[in-house]
């Protein structure tokens, strides 16, 4: 079987699945799953989650990231893996820096900085916000929305792409979100 017949991989039905990573050796990472569009070219919310799943399994596991600064390069080809080179700038008592480069032959597609702060307790500055909404169980998401307002939603509304799978969006106010009525 040649490359051009092969049929492309099952495409992820989850976020996980889409951050999933290889290490080849300390520090570089390689993507396992590129998510296919017609166009070919990689979501750019994909290279970034990547790389910062690639610079967090670099540092201690009490440290999440507070802070990332990301540049888009080139295009990003969806059939071909990415390579993340992560560089580690410095490991501090409460603080850890990184540095990724994403690679696709050989040509640098992204690169990112990236801050990781230890979880301690910080200073109270506001009152906390008690927020009056809905159970997000007892909300309708996109695609089943979309079904409901077909009749009222623009022409071809209803066929734009509310399908995907892997981040699901449950509107708290749909008649906002479709029809733009406040």
């Amino acid at each position: 079987m040649t490359a051009s017949s092969a049929s492309p991989p099952p495409a992820p039905q989850h976020l996980h699945e889409v951050l999933e990573l290889e290490q080849l050796d300390v520090n570089l990472f390689r993507s396992r799953v590129n998510q296919i569009n017609r166009n070919r070219s990689l979501f750019g919310g994909q290279i970034l989650g990547q790389a910062l799943k690639a610079a967090a399994l670099t540092v201690e596991s009490d440290r999440t990231a507070h802070s990332l600064h990301g540049y888009f390069l080139l295009a990003g080809m969806s059939d071909i893996p990415v390579i993340y080179d992560v560089e580690l700038t410095r490991d501090g008592g409460s603080f850890s820096t990184r540095r990724v480069v994403a690679r696709q032959r050989a040509r640098t597609i992204f690169h990112m900085e990236i801050s990781f702060h230890r979880q301690e307790r910080g200073y109270e500055h506001a009152a906390s916000l008690d927020v009056d909404a809905p159970d997000p169980d007892q909300l309708l998401n996109t695609v089943e929305l979309v079904k409901k307002y077909a009749a009222q939603l623009p022409e071809g509304a209803a066929q734009a792409s509310f399908e995907q799978k892997i981040v699901e969006l449950k509107p708290v106010s749909p008649e906002d979100f479709f029809l733009g009525k406040p």
